[in-house]
């Protein structure tokens, strides 16, 4: 699951940041086929919730190397939105 919570060109024109949080399935499944790379130039920033990181990066879990060396992930430890 994604929720898109912000981005669009602003009234001047230049392109604002789309911000993006993500669940683990969907980092899990484009990790494991290789193509992390596709949210990177999606999004170029995704954030976590700090048990979807813990989660993602077990060691020994499908992909979990090549998510610890994403570095447009960022994990957020406090409730979004909240």
């Amino acid at each position: 699951m994604l929720e898109d919570l912000q981005g669009k060109r602003g009234s001047n024109g230049v392109e604002e940041e789309l911000l993006v949080v993500s669940d683990s399935s969907i980092i899990i499944a484009l990790a494991r086929i290789c193509r992390l790379d596709l949210m990177e130039e999606l999004f170029k920033k995704v954030i976590v919730l700090e048990a979807v990181w813990n989660e993602v990066t077990v060691k020994g879990k499908p992909g979990s190397e090549k998510i610890l060396r994403a570095g447009f992930i960022h994990v957020e430890r406090r409730v979004i939105g909240g």
